[in-house]
């Protein structure tokens, strides 16, 4: 799965529960939904950061972090 497919999931995912619960909704169903979150989260975030598909250059030596659109000239903080 892409972390795009993941992060949309999870957005559906927290509008029909919104959606539901302020239309007072069955309550059981509104709680299973409620409880059901976090495990949607935890598996969006871990589908997140294990996505490869796209490859990001690797930092060079004495580099501590990195944007891969802009070099550190271009952000001019340094």
């Amino acid at each position: 799965m892409s972390a795009k497919a993941a992060v949309i999931i999870a957005t559906v995912y927290l509008m029909v529960y919104s959606a539901l619960a302020a239309a007072g909704y069955n309550y059981p169903v509104v709680l299973a939904l409620y409880l059901g979150s976090p495990i949607i989260v935890l598996a969006t975030v871990y589908v997140v950061l294990k996505d490869s598909r796209i490859k990001y250059p690797e930092l060079a030596d004495g580099d501590e972090w990195g944007y891969r659109d802009k070099s550190k000239a271009e952000l001019g903080v340094f």
